[in-house]
């Protein structure tokens, strides 16, 4: 009894992840017997289909293209379609071949890579915690990061994410950095050792932070104004004022 075809999760293709696409939408065509459509005897000759011998240098005795061959051809495709972003189901949809296909979404997303790694870069080089993040938001949106430069074939190591989230940290957290940071243990640490270390601290700087208190009139005790301004007494007179 064989066993069953194993299924492959693909993204749809956007702008950001062509990468890690381009891998999974290789790994379906594979597993569903079409990516001879994009690779191979199949594809060369559904290429040359309707191109003479002499021009396209193919021997006259070569295969023909069957309704199967076309069919398959056509599977590959309507894949592909299936797994993109509405906005680019129109590039798919127009060429007339899997093949091609293919090509143009290659070619569309490798000329403006170059560009994206180059921002990606700067992101994770600038990247710095908001006034009024967390720790636990600023370490997921270093792991993003590192998930969309992982995608474009850059990848770094936890002691890298480590370090570029220390970096980043708010003032408040300097002296917990500098403890981290002459640390022996730091290479060996987990992000998620080091992420608890950084909530113990967030918590603790919580706990001393004093809560300021709403103003009190030092004449009829109420909140919200101050003696000078008091309803109660004469304006500008008085013991308190």
């Amino acid at each position: 009894m064989s066993s069953p075809t194993p299924q492959i999760k693909v993204d749809k293709l956007n702008h950001k992840n062509y990468s890690t696409w381009r891998r999974s939408m290789q790994c379906a065509l594979v597993l569903g017997n079409f990516w001879e459509a994009i690779e191979g005897d199949l594809a060369n000759r559904i290429a040359g289909a309707g191109v003479s011998p002499a021009s396209s240098g193919t021997s006259a005795t070569a295969q023909p293209v069957t309704a199967a061959d076309k069919l398959i051809d056509l599977k590959a495709k309507c894949l592909m379609h299936a797994h993109v972003e509405s906005n680019l189901q129109d590039i798919v949809f127009d060429e007339p071949t899997a093949l091609k296909a293919w090509n143009a979404l290659k070619e569309l997303f490798m000329s403006s890579l170059s560009c994206r790694i180059l921002d990606l870069k700067e992101e994770w080089s600038n990247l710095k915690q908001a006034k009024d993040e967390s720790v636990l938001d600023c370490f997921h949106r270093v792991g993003k990061l590192r998930s969309s430069l992982k995608d474009v074939q850059i990848t770094y190591s936890e002691i890298d994410v480590i370090t570029q989230l220390l970096r980043g940290l708010l003032s408040k957290f300097k002296t917990t950095v500098e403890v981290l940071s002459l640390d022996d243990k730091l290479t060996s640490m987990s992000t998620n050792q080091v992420l608890a270390k950084l909530q113990w601290s967030e918590a603790n700087s919580l706990k001393l932070t004093p809560t300021p208190k709403a103003l009190a009139c030092f004449k009829c005790g109420k909140e919200g104004h101050i003696s000078p301004n008091c309803p109660d007494g004469k304006s500008g007179k008085g013991l308190w004022c």
